[in-house]
Order: C-alpha cells, then structure tokens, then sequence
C-alpha cells in the first residue's frame, strides 16, 4: 500500500513545493495527506494575513484547521507514560488535593510536582545563556519609559485576574542547591537599578525518557482546580479549611485572614499583591456561598466558577474580536462539536500525550507589562461622577503593594475600594519599553510567602529563564508553530526607533531575538492585547485545559456537581456575576461597562443586529469609492503613523488601520472612476511636479458621520496650487469634481482617526497633544486607491522624489 500512497502524495504536493515557504518543508513531509492539505488552507491564509479580517465562521473554520494541526504536531510528553495503569473514576468524584486521579489511565497527570510539558522541542542554548546579555536586552528594550496603557479594553482588574490564574497553574520547582548571579554590563550599568543579583536555577530533573532527556517540575497543580484558593497538596488545603461545614477561612472584612508572620492564609502566597489577595478572597466567599456542607462540591463548583469567567469573560475582553467572541463562548456551551462546545463532552480527549501545561505556555503568558506604576485609589464613599467614576483621592507605588507590605495596605484599603479602584484604572500594553521599572528590584518569596534576602531585576530574569529552560528563541518559535518567520526587522514592527534598537542589541541577525522580546513588539491584530504568536499557544492549550479534564467532560452532571452546583456554574456568566453576589451595590453604583475586566467607566457595547457568525461579512459588502491620495516621505509618514497606534494601542480608533490606508492627505474621491484615463492623468501631472513642502501645525476634527480627527497643514499658496493644477487636468479630461473636492472648497488635511466615539474625543485630542507641531516632511507620491478596505490601484513618483 506505501508503495502506492508514496508516489501519489509526492504527485499531488509537487505544485505546491514552492508555494510552501522553505522553512515548513521539512514538517509538511511528515505530515498525513489530509493535514497536508488542511495546512495548505492555512498557509494560504497566512500569507495574505487576513484570517482576522474574515467572516466570523470562516475566521473559526481557520482556527479550528490551525488548532488540529498543532494538537497533531505540537503536543510532546516530557517524562514516562504509565502503561497499563488504571484507576476507577468512581473511586474519585472530586478534585484532590495534589491534582491525582483526574486521567483515568495516568493517576498522575496534572499532579503537583509533575512534568511541564512542550509545545516545541527543547533548543539547547547553555553557550547562549548571556548572548546577548539579558540585563542589556531589559534595559534597552523592556524597561518602561512612560506607561503605555490599553485605554478602556483592559482593567487592573484584568491584569490581577491572569495573576490569580498563575498562581493556580504554574510555577517551576528550584534548585536551591545552585545559585546564579547576573551582573551589569558596564554600558548600562548606571540605568539598572541592580548592578547585580542572585537567584535559584530552575531544577533540571532527569525524564528517563529517550526524546528529552531532562524536564522541569511544576510545583503547582496544572488543572483548572482553583488550587491558588485551595493549595496544591494536603497540608496546604489544610491551612485554608475551618473544617466546619466544608467552608474556608475568611475574615469578617471580607480580607484573607493572615497568620502570625502576616502571611496570608490562602491556596498560594508566593509572589503575590494586594490584587491577588482581593481575588483569592473573593473566590473563597463564593465557595463559602455554594458550599452545601460538602466542600468537595463547593470546589468543583467555584473551579468551573473561575474556569468560565476566565473562558468568555476576562478572555473575550483580551482578544476583543467577534471570531473570539463567538469561539470563547462555543468552549462553554454544552455539546461536542467545535461550534457546539467543550464542556460537557461524554469523554476527555487529551490527543494521545498526557495532560500538563508547558514550557511555551509559561513564556508567553509573561505579561508584567500589564501592572501600572502606581494604583490610584478613589473615594467609594463619594459621589460618582460621568460614567460613575468614583473621585481620585491619592497614588500608591505598586512596590507597597506586594508581598507582606501589600496585605497590611489591603487591610487599611478595604476589599471594595480596592476592587473599584482597580476597576477605573487601565493596566499597560503589552509593548516594548512598558515592563514597571519596580519590577527590576523586587523582593521575591519563597513558598511559604516570606521575603527572600536578594531582591531580582524581573525582567533580566524571566529573559535568562527562557533560555536557561530551552525555550526557543522568537523566530524558531514562529517557525515551529506553523507561523511564517521573520526575515528582517521591519517584518517585526514599523516603529524605526524599535528596529534600531533591535539591531545595536542583536545586530541583523533576526534568529537571536528572545521570545519575550519578540511578543512585545510584534504588531497587535485589533482589538488583541496580546500578540498573534502568543495567541497560538493560547489557542492550543486554553481548549486543552477543557479537554482533558473530566471535571469539565464526562463528569460535568448533576451526580459530580450536585443539582444545585451544576445550575450555579451555569448561571454565572461574567466576574461581574460574582461581584454582585456578594458585593450587591459596587458594580450598580461604580460599574457603568459591560465586562468587569474593561474600564468601569468605558460605554457599554452596542447591540449589534448582525448574527454572530456573520459579522465581518458585512463589512466586506461596504460600498465601495475610488480615492487620489497624496503620500509622504517615509519620516513624515512615520511620525503619523505614531499616533495612529497610539491611539489604536488605547482603543479610541483603529479604523485607518483596519482598512489597511496609508497616511495621506486626499485630493480627490468619486464612487466611481475611469481607472485607465486617471492613471494617465496623474502620471503625466506627477511628472511635472516637484516634492511638494508640507507642514502639519494644528489638530482638528470633523463633527461628522465618521467622526474624523486629523492634522491641518498650513495652506500654503504651493499647497493650493498643486490641487488647482490637478483639479484643471481632470477637468481637461471630462472628469467630473464633487463639491468637496473643488478648489474653493477643498480642505487639506491628514486623517489620524475615524470613527472616534465622541465620548472619547476629548481624549485622542489629548493623546495628539503628545505630537510636537509643526511635523514636516514632504508629498512625493500621488496614488488612486480602492476602498473599503484600502487597496492601492497604481502610484506616481512626483518628479525626482527626495531621498528618505
């Protein structure tokens, strides 16, 4: 039968060798006939980079092919699989306290101290542990310089919640038997707050499997088990519990109670702030709440709790996208197709390689980026204010408000103030020059929550950590997920000062970039705050969590759950479901957007008429127009493309970006237009004309149905006579002008957003102020484009263009 199928598959893949990018062939070969195809679909996709832009049941069909493929070749076991051992599931209608017996053929899958798991094969880099130097990389690449924030998308609330998640997930077993030192290069010595400093290696433990050869240990349990509540082992969940009517230890305040030392009493206390705290506390009123005498119960109740919010609450508003939307909330839904939902399946599914979190998953879920520099505390107690802002009433440095020091504030602060507090702020953005600089002189814990004596630099640690555990650098990540690599720098992101930066750190060679550094200044799709290659690994792993536990499967009824448990879980929709159960008045008086994790004081969203799954597909049916644009140096064009990602990093526009325009000043526009007499128009006109002089010294806005905001030149009398000039050819030619375009009416301008709320207008005119006016350059380009979206039909060089 090979002797058939061999020849055959080479037929039919030989046309599309060289469509298949070089660096997949070898991975493609081993793939089965059907995946082939399948990752022939994808790849197409890929390379026109529009899966996000397609209708939303083709963008779920693309992920759906996308995550297939990486359950088949992205999954590796680390350490040995038990043959031949089973337990009985009846034996176990809960979730233990150390995370065994949840796979019935593995009684240690997902168990405390178990292996992390890999989604790429480790890269050996020992000789490259300090190539090039991870405190050279922090300073010059993460550390922050003024807090970029995510504007409304995203909370504190939002980046405490992903902290309380790592507490439940994972955390690396150290040795403490190796220390490590780093120390300062000379050239940056005087910017790091550090000149030094030691820490544990990771312990490298021997597999006894002949693949790889050596793993790490996960001191936590990997399961959806809301083991920061409950703890990853006995003696843990021992300190937590009253033993009295299956509850836990809650103060009267609401608070965590803390013991002798002012430790906190819950599930995991290492490395933690006061809005872990708050969240731990709240979720052990909701056990507390369900709890009907069993705690056993009340744990698989709060576990499903927290896995939802987190599913098609605090994830939805991460990837702010109607394809996220609708696949997010098809993993809760009750059935066992992709568009049918995960959770409640008849059987767990774990592709063949048993359940664990992995080495990729930790690396790309470090967001510390998100963590602001100061929380600003308001005044629960006044009157709110526009869109129920409660009044600021004083800044806390974020350093008071970690480990030991944190729980006393909290004290002081109050669950509410906190919580409302963290709810009006926006956290950072996941960018490059935005990791808290107090991260780079941290206090950290041992297990037991107590202070270290050497404080750490975070961001020179988790960069020496990815290397240090074999995690593959940026591009061989890419390459290994399936995801076209980069080849330069400008493939990476548009920002020149990053691309320079980039080079005097790695020089050209785009193979040595670090992971960490790759995610944050990849370019964002919209409406995701995190990058497309951290999304992979997302999109693998957050349905595998479902998958492989039977908690969510075969054993999510009413005989594991209880009547009432099962009804409670799926009633609960949101955070903010949790919040006004036990907080009845905080989101009714301070709360005025949809998700608890989104800015309390952002509009709710819009109702939107058009059926889920066919969103985006409108968008495609837009009417279309033809445009003659006027195009700039690329320095000018660079500065305009600054403050279009600034203001699409705070979620005020993104739709210039979205339709794929290029910053321009528009000189024409009809819905319909002779293309071959406008090209012969606009080559002959360009060519007699020079680089036009431009310069940009006021901000304005247009009060109409898109809401534009832009940039005015001054009207130069070259300015005005190039557009008369043109109007005149076109007229020559029978080419009939619209009142808007016509000399005595036309108004130049520069176009930096549409579509901005008017509620937010305020704010991009303040973010705009950020531009140093005048900005000058030149026009030395005129193209007609197509729109919606933009797309560009030919261009002309005006004259003998400058050099850039």
């Amino acid at each position: 039968m090979s002797l058939v199928l061999g020849p055959l598959k080479a037929i039919l893949m030989a046309p599309f060798h060289n469509f298949i990018h070089k660096d997949f062939h070898q991975v493609v070969s081993r793939m089965t006939l059907i995946d082939k195809l399948l990752f022939l679909i994808v790849h197409f996709v890929d390379k026109l980079r529009i899966w996000h832009r397609l209708p939303v049941f083709l963008g779920l069909l693309y992920l759906e092919i996308r995550r297939h493929l990486h359950q088949q070749y992205n999954l590796f076991n680390v350490g040995r699989t038990p043959s031949g051992v089973r337990f009985n599931a009846v034996d176990y209608p809960y979730r233990t306290a150390d995370g065994k017996f949840n796979d019935p053929f593995n009684e240690g899958a997902g168990s405390e101290n178990s292996f992390f798991g890999r989604n790429v094969l480790p890269v050996n880099q020992k000789d490259k542990l300090l190539k090039p130097d991870p405190m050279v990389v922090a300073t010059k690449l993460l550390a922050r310089r003024k807090m970029i924030d995510t504007g409304k998308q995203f909370n504190i609330i939002a980046a405490s919640w992903i902290q309380f998640m790592i507490h439940d997930w994972i955390d690396h077993l150290e040795n403490t038997q190796q220390i490590e030192e780093l120390r300062a290069p000379e050239e940056i010595a005087s910017e790091c707050p550090l000149k030094s400093f030691k820490f544990y290696k990771t312990k490298e433990v021997p597999t006894g499997f002949y693949e790889i050869k050596t793993g790490h240990l996960n001191r936590r349990t990997p399961w959806w088990d809301a083991s920061a509540v409950y703890g990853s082992n006995k003696e843990w969940l021992k300190k937590v519990r009253t033993f009295k009517d299956g509850k836990l230890k809650i103060s009267k305040d609401g608070l965590l109670l803390h013991d002798e030392d002012g430790v906190a009493i819950a599930g995991d206390v290492r490395n933690s702030w006061a809005g872990v705290s708050a969240l731990q506390a709240l979720f052990v009123m909701e056990h507390n709440a369900v709890c009907d005498e069993l705690y056993r119960h009340a744990r698989l109740v709060t576990s499903a709790v927290i896995a939802k919010i987190h599913t098609i609450d605090w994830t939805v508003e991460l990837l702010k996208t109607d394809t996220l939307l609708a696949g997010m909330r098809a993993n809760c839904v009750i059935g066992g197709a992709i568009l049918s939902g995960i959770v409640g399946q008849k059987k767990t599914e774990n592709y063949g390689v048993p359940y664990s979190l992995t080495e990729e998953f930790v690396s790309v879920y470090r967001m510390h980026s998100l963590m602001p520099d100061n929380l600003l505390l308001r005044d629960v107690h006044g009157t709110p204010g526009p869109n129920k802002s409660p009044p600021l009433t004083k800044q806390v440095p974020m350093a008071n408000l970690v480990g030991l020091n944190g729980e006393k504030a909290l004290s002081e602060i109050g669950f509410t103030r906190q919580m409302v507090s963290m709810g009006h702020q926006a956290c950072g953005a996941l960018e490059l020059w935005n990791y808290p600089l107090w991260f780079r002189d941290l206090i950290p814990h041992d297990v037991d929550g107590k202070d270290r004596p050497d404080h750490v630099d975070l961001p020179s640690l988790e960069i020496y950590r990815d290397r240090e555990r074999s995690v593959a650098r940026y591009n061989e990540f890419r390459r290994e997920l399936l995801l076209i690599p980069i080849t330069k720098w400008e493939d990476l992101t548009d920002d020149e000062e990053a691309i320079k930066t980039l080079e005097e750190v790695y020089g050209e060679d785009v193979e040595e970039l670090d992971l960490l550094v790759g995610l944050m200044a990849e370019k964002k799709i919209k409406g995701f705050a995190i990058s497309e290659t951290a999304f992979i690994i997302f999109l693998l792993m957050a349905t595998r969590r479902l998958e492989a536990d039977r908690f969510f499967t075969s054993n999510f009824n009413e005989e594991t759950y209880t009547k009432k448990g099962l009804q409670w879980v799926n009633t609960t929709e949101s955070l903010k479901d949790v919040l006004d159960r036990h907080y009845p008045e905080m989101t009714t008086k301070w709360m005025n957007s949809d998700s608890a994790f989104s800015v309390w004081d952002a509009p709710p969203q819009p109702v939107n008429p058009i059926p889920i799954f066919l969103r985006e597909f409108a968008l495609e049916t837009m009417s279309q127009g033809y445009a003659l644009e006027l195009y700039f140096d690329p320095a000018l064009e660079n500065q305009v493309l600054k403050a279009w990602n600034v203001l699409a990093r705070r979620q005020i526009s993104t739709q210039l970006i979205d339709i794929e325009s290029r910053p321009h000043m528009t000189l024409f526009s009809s819905p319909f237009a002779d293309i071959t007499k406008l090209e012969n128009i606009v080559k002959n006109f360009a060519s007699k004309q020079e680089p036009l002089a431009l310069s940009f010294s006021s901000i304005g806005s247009l009060a109409n149905d898109i809401n534009t905001l832009f940039l005015a030149p001054t009207p130069s009398l070259s300015l005005i006579q190039f557009h008369v000039q043109l109007c005149d050819a076109m007229k020559k030619e029978g080419i009939e002008i619209g009142d808007e375009y016509r000399p005595d009416s036309w108004i130049p301008y520069c176009p930096v957003a549409e579509e901005v709320p008017k509620s937010r207008m305020a704010e991009a005119f303040t973010v705009l102020r950020d531009l140093k006016l005048p900005v000058t350059g030149y026009g030395t380009d005129i193209g007609l484009v197509e729109y919606t979206p933009s797309r560009e039909l030919f261009s002309f060089v005006l004259g003998n263009s400058l050099e850039p």
